[in-house]
């Protein structure tokens, strides 16, 4: 994760360019890998909402695609939010060590001081049409879409990560984590991608956690949101008043 002032800055600039979101310096997403039952009494754990046992591992991506963050030891049963709630990610966001800056992700996610979402499909919000709405809408689904494109970079690379891993948990979860570390150096060799291996799906095992804002704590951190929001309708605002 970037740390100083002009990390911070270099990060947000580049994620600025998607779709105008001010001091956003990742976003946060998770991906499930699928493994073998584990076995034992706790296997069933492992299992996730669409009936095959996996890890739920959590990343954060760069703009570049590049992972800056990432949690391997969560079973496929596990909530995205709770995830991100005990990771050491939170508790530094908590403690200020990323200043301002702020995170986005989806909808599984409940808003917090420095996590802002999209709004839900059904939500009253986008049924009211109205135009800052969905000028932020379009604006955080642009910025956060570098974390799905980088688990589909990520998994064409390893194909074993969408096909599944048949050795122990412990070693799966070594194994997400090397892939991990060989993806950055990649990119920072310039590693060209290979060619899609055939029959190879990287959303075949993605699965939305399903959450949505009636989580409990969502309106924990709404602030964000709407300190977001009111940018954007200042921004629509000023440019009705300059048409002709």
């Amino acid at each position: 994760m970037p740390r100083t002032q002009e990390e911070l800055k270099t990060a947000a600039a580049l994620f600025y360019m998607f779709g105008n979101l001010p001091r956003v310096i990742g976003a946060i997403d998770c991906t499930h890998i699928k493994i073998q039952s584990p076995g034992g009494p706790n296997a069933e754990i492992f299992r996730n909402r669409k009936g095959y046992f996996s890890l739920n591992v959590q990343t954060v991506a760069a703009a570049n695609l590049k992972i800056m963050n990432i949690v391997t030891r969560w079973q496929g049963s596990a909530h995205d939010s709770t995830i991100f709630r005990s990771s050491a990610l939170w508790q530094q966001f908590e403690a200020g060590e990323f200043r301002h800056y702020i995170l986005v992700g989806d909808p599984g996610y409940a808003n917090s001081p420095f996590l802002a979402t999209p709004f839900a499909e059904n939500s009253s919000e986008l049924r009211a049409g109205l135009q800052h709405v969905q000028e932020y809408q379009r604006a955080i689904i642009a910025t956060r879409n570098c974390v799905e494109r980088s688990y589909g970079v990520l998994k064409r690379r390893f194909p074993a990560l969408a096909y599944g891993l048949r050795v122990k948990t412990s070693t799966a979860q070594m194994l997400v984590a090397t892939a991990a570390v060989l993806h950055n150096i990649c990119f920072d060799e310039n590693e060209q991608l290979p060619n899609t291996p055939p029959g190879f799906t990287s959303n075949e095992i993605e699965i939305n956690s399903g959450a949505t804002e009636d989580t409990p704590n969502s309106n924990y951190g709404r602030n964000v949101r709407n300190e977001l929001l009111d940018m954007f309708r200042r921004q629509v605002n000023t440019h009705t008043n300059h048409l002709p």
